[in-house]
């Protein structure tokens, strides 16, 4: 947290800044303590609190000549690699608004307080905040602003590159079940990059699932997804979790007899997603008469993938020998399988046409055609429907 000593009312500008600081500081975040040190150089800034991390930048001109009080929030630092990371997860971004939001609340809570500068004179803001029909307008402000912040985000969101498009625009019918969006999936959190629990996919992409739903729903079947476009940023994520030998709280449910240093040399996860060319889905098939997806208790028991349908976690779908992203053997195509198992249970749908070099499944205009696949591919064969 930044302040100048030379805005109009320091005081309150220091004062609110506190606030915040201990705010994030309750949300478990540590403030930045480098600023203090020589090697900062021009950047260097004396600590006014040390219990919140509020620092004087007393020549910003945006606190400094601010005609009421101000102070500055720097979130991280983006030429930091993982700090830039972090900032872009939905779970620091929560952490963030919740902070500045109680901040908010109890500024307003004290504004009829006696607010007062450090040299001891009250500043203007001081007298207007006593004031109870001020407390109430400015109240009413900021909750205003966080209203118009809030729609220009959503706004934002509603906005994709050409080209793209959200699945449920498309066809509210197919269930999506973003698992990467939340915490049930093999890292066990969400991952950098989804936002927002919504399937984006190219326009063709999108269209060839349409497609694929209206043969479907003839046959009492539905389209269930689970992940779609995927950024960059979630494959470095997947990247830096593979590498964290510490990181396997999701092992007994997704890769229970899969050495995790293996995972990408055995070709479950890669390096260079083709999710990120928005044309890739993980897609199931579940009954039409599905309503509403099973919900995934964090404090359950984990049960492996790899147990039959009715042992493993209940996805939804019809039976397709084990659960969604399952890193183990049982999902190769060659495996062995009983009864009314298939192999296999990440479905691949491509808007390209079929390549031995892209295995997987093909939308075409006339529905759903089979490419050939090799044994390391852990994606699926469309079984015949059920009775």
């Amino acid at each position: 947290m930044f302040v100048s000593r030379d805005n109009p009312d320091f005081g309150t500008s220091l004062r609110f800044a506190e606030l915040v600081g201990r705010e994030m500081k309750a949300e478990g975040l540590q403030y930045a303590r480098q600023y203090t040190q020589p090697i900062m150089g021009r950047y260097q800034h004396p600590l006014l609190n040390k219990e919140t991390g509020v620092y004087s930048y007393d020549q910003l001109i945006v606190l400094r000549k601010a005609r009421m009080p101000a102070a500055l929030l720097e979130a991280g630092s983006i030429i930091n690699r993982d700090e830039e990371l972090k900032m872009d997860s939905p779970e620091r971004q929560n952490i963030i608004s919740s902070g500045v939001t109680a901040a908010v609340k109890e500024f307003c809570d004290l504004a009829g307080a006696s607010w007062v500068r450090s040299d001891g004179d009250d500043g203007p803001a001081s007298h207007a905040l006593r004031h109870p029909v001020m407390k109430k307008l400015i109240a009413d402000l900021i909750a205003c602003a966080f209203a118009l912040m809030c729609h220009s985000a959503a706004s934002a969101d509603a906005g994709l590159p050409k080209g793209l498009v959200y699945l449920s625009k498309v066809d509210p019918t197919i269930h999506q079940d973003m698992r990467y969006a939340g915490a049930h999936n093999f890292v066990g959190r969400p991952i950098a990059g989804y936002a927002a629990a919504e399937c984006i996919l190219s326009e063709r992409a999108a269209s060839a699932l349409k497609a694929a739903q209206e043969v479907l729903a003839a046959k009492q079947l539905s389209l269930i997804v689970w992940d779609c476009y995927r950024p960059v940023q979630a494959v470095r994520d997947f990247l830096r979790w593979a590498a964290d030998s510490s990181a396997s709280q999701m092992k007994q449910e997704f890769f229970p007899g899969t050495n995790k240093a293996l995972l990408f040399r055995l070709g479950y996860l890669a390096s260079h997603s083709k999710h990120s060319r928005a044309s890739t889905v993980d897609l199931g098939i579940t009954p039409n008469s599905l309503r509403e997806l099973p919900t995934f208790d964090p404090k359950a028991t984990l049960v492996p993938c790899t147990e039959a349908q009715g042992v493993r976690f209940e996805d939804g779908t019809i039976d397709l020998g084990t659960g969604h992203d399952c890193l183990d053997v049982l999902v190769n195509v060659n495996a062995k399988a009983s009864g009314a198992r298939w192999c296999g249970t990440i479905g691949s749908i491509s808007e390209t046409s079929c390549d031995p070099s892209d295995s997987g499944l093909t939308i075409k205009s006339g529905g759903i055609s089979n490419c050939g696949m090799n044994p390391s591919d852990h994606r699926i064969r469309l079984p015949d429907p059920p009775p």
